[in-house]
């Protein structure tokens, strides 16, 4: 399940982590924990592998996975502009709840906190600082077994 996570994301999440100055790994590691590796039905069927779901009830399907990634970025990505490989700061951006800010914020958005710890998961955090962890310990190997693999010629 690994290998295949990684040959559908990284190159969509490539993309759109050199947007934003932002650890592949950091993107990759949200997506499998919310879609535990890209096998939740959201992911395998909506190809929402981060579980958007902009009115907090219905899941987004996007008619590809570059496309949902896109959407991410362009909701998420500027509030985690510039992070990096820090991937406690990345968490702890996407955790701030903008919603009553007075003045300015962090990627200037309004939106509320990625997962609200008074209504879902409160080991959240530490879970997906475990599973970039575990993304940044799997990605070497998988880039190493992909380089051996001979290409076909078309």
């Amino acid at each position: 399940k690994f290998e295949n996570f990684f040959n559908q994301h990284f190159e969509p999440v490539l993309k759109e982590a050199a947007k934003f100055g932002v650890d592949p790994a950091s993107m990759l590691g949200l997506a499998a924990h919310e879609s535990n590796w890209g096998t939740s039905n959201q992911a395998t069927n909506m190809n929402n592998p981060f579980g958007h779901t902009p009115n907090g009830k219905n899941p987004t399907p996007f008619p590809s996975l570059q496309a949902a990634w896109q959407v991410w970025g362009t909701t998420h990505g500027p509030r985690i502009k510039d992070t990096g490989s820090d991937a406690e700061e990345f968490v702890d951006r996407l955790l701030q709840d903008n919603r009553n800010v007075y003045g300015p914020t962090i990627g200037g958005d309004r939106l509320g906190a990625y997962n609200d710890p008074k209504f879902g998961d409160r080991n959240w955090k530490p879970k997906v600082l475990g599973v970039i962890q575990s993304i940044r310990n799997r990605l070497p190997r998988w880039q190493g077994e992909r380089n051996m693999i001979p290409r076909r010629e078309e």
